[in-house]
């Protein structure tokens, strides 16, 4: 027994001698040392310089290993530019000693990322840095020797992060498509990561500043790794935000391309979208489809206010090329503008016609009787068809209902130079149109098939000289058509009223047939 004991005990002191000795080999045990051949590695693991300024190994019974590194660089590719693609200024990582020893597991219980600043570019072939990132293969290999090498690749070790931390980040993005160059840096970025893997799906949490100086979005998604393939999965996306935050000039500067438009000077409301499973590879992104909604919409221009209930979008993006195209639907369900009368501003544009133009001034200003007009315009509802393609942004359809009046246009605006040329119909409602033809019945002959008056004009210039402008000439001749039929009908009455015979010979489509004759002129 006494010799059993003495074996015992002097297994009990060996594992104590082992545990100090453990301890006070990781706590003076200089990791700085190694860094060349860590750096070495990593660098080739990824193809990009690996830089690390320092690191430092230190044990906790309670913890584990804890791992504390300072000033990490991961440098661009060549190709991209010179600025580094990722810089770390600290990591914290713990090693859990017992999963680690006792069920050979390698899990990491937390790992806290600080001041992390990643530059995500998009080039104008459409390839993304971030997908390049992975080992370099040599030209010389033939496909034999690659597949070789494919097959007798290390299998990666399973592991597990149970929580990733990152504070204080920030993404810069610049997409340099040829159509529309951008550039946005997102910051504040801070991001929860639980039970990082890179065999199974893993949930991300993540909040920033985008286009503001305060947190405005909040995203949460789920996300899988295929190592091997060097692949991504990014699904169950979700989108919110604050659009109030949204700082416009920030804006301005992110989208030069778009720098001139005639952009809001406030703009509030809540946005939410929801988006497909999105893929990252080496070729890139993969489309992005994603349902839009706009709640509570406000936005001001000067002294007019434009207010939405709610916009329900859907838009389609391919990233996979070079040139911006996709397409985007939308469709607004009612609405109201502040201060300003569409209605009016319609029949402003016909002040330029001869002999109705000063009748229908009067008209705008109130002055005729059972025209007044409020000022404002509700909106009914909106919808939008539209695609981007090969440089251009196309409307295949757009409609909008308002409390007076109607809109339809198609039309295209080229994405070079913001050409913008939009033709477009504006019906006034029935009512309405009657009103203004009772007071000012030289425009009759602008009625369509429905009892509207019709108004066609074109939408056209380049941003941000962008404006309205009635088909002068068109309308001029239709109201000249009307006023001749009109007059020479009165003179074809009196005729047939002395004349009754020749009224049954011309029937009742005589005025018809002169609208037509006169048309046929005034071509």
């Amino acid at each position: 027994m006494k010799i059993l004991k003495n074996v015992l005990l002097g297994i009990v002191a060996l594992i104590v001698v082992l545990i100090v000795a453990v301890f006070i080999f990781i706590s003076t045990f200089d990791l700085n040392k190694y860094l060349g051949p860590i750096t070495t590695q990593a660098s080739n693991a990824l193809g990009r310089q690996v830089l690390i300024e320092k690191a430092k190994l230190s044990l906790s019974l309670s913890k584990g290993v804890d791992l504390n590194i300072i000033n990490v660089l991961v440098a661009e590719d060549a190709r991209f530019g010179p600025e580094a693609f990722l810089k770390i200024g600290q990591i914290d990582a713990t090693l859990d000693l017992n999963e680690l020893i006792f069920k050979h597991g390698i899990v990491i219980t937390s790992m806290q990322l600080s001041n992390l600043h990643v530059n995500i570019i998009r080039d104008e072939k459409g390839m993304i840095n971030a997908a390049a990132i992975g080992p370099k293969s040599t030209e010389s290999s033939s496909t034999s020797t690659t597949n070789v090498a494919t097959s007798s690749s290390p299998t990666i070790p399973d592991f597990i992060v149970r929580r990733i931390s990152i504070i204080n980040g920030v993404v810069d993005y610049t997409d340099k498509a040829p159509d529309m160059p951008m550039r946005i840096i997102v910051d504040k970025v801070n991001v929860n990561i639980d039970d990082f893997s890179l065999t199974q799906d893993f949930p991300i949490a993540l909040q920033a500043a985008v286009l503001s100086q305060t947190v405005n979005f909040f995203v949460k998604a789920k996300v899988s790794i295929d190592a091997l393939k060097q692949s991504a999965q990014v699904k169950d996306l979700s989108v919110n935000s604050d659009l109030a935050l949204l700082n416009m000039q920030h804006v301005k500067v992110a989208l030069p391309s778009l720098a001139q438009m005639p952009w809001p000077s406030n703009v509030a409301g809540a946005l939410s979208a929801t988006l497909e499973p999105i893929n990252v590879s080496a070729k890139g992104l993969s489309g992005v489809n994603a349902k839009v909604r706009l709640q509570q919409l406000s936005f001001k221009e000067a002294d007019i206010t434009i207010g939405l209930n709610s916009i329900y979008s859907e838009i389609e993006m391919d990233l996979s090329k070079p040139d911006l195209s996709g397409r985007v639907d939308a469709l607004v369900l009612e609405g109201e503008i502040k201060d300003f009368n569409v209605t009016k501003a319609l029949l402003n544009q016909l002040s330029a016609v001869p002999v109705v133009g000063p009748v229908l001034l009067e008209a705008t200003k109130g002055n005729l009787p059972d025209l007044q007009m409020s000022n404002k315009t509700i909106i009914n509802g909106s919808e939008l068809k539209s695609t981007i393609a090969k440089g251009n942004y196309k409307i295949q359809k757009f409609t909008l209902s308002m409390d007076q009046v109607s809109l339809e246009a198609q039309g295209a605006v080229a994405l070079a130079n913001m050409q913008v040329d939009i033709p477009v119909k504006a019906m006034i409602e029935k009512e309405l149109s009657s009103k203004l033809i009772k007071s000012v019945k030289q425009i009759e002959g602008l009625l369509n098939d429905n009892g509207s008056i019709q108004i066609s004009g074109r939408i056209s210039g380049i941003v941000p000289k962008v404006g309205f402008s009635a088909d002068v000439n068109d309308i001029a001749k239709k109201v000249a058509t009307s006023e001749a039929t009109n007059a020479l009908g009165e003179q074809l009455d009196k005729v047939i009223e002395k004349n009754p015979e020749l009224g049954n010979i011309l029937g009742d489509s005589s005025k018809e047939t002169i609208k037509g004759l006169l048309n046929s002129i005034l071509k």
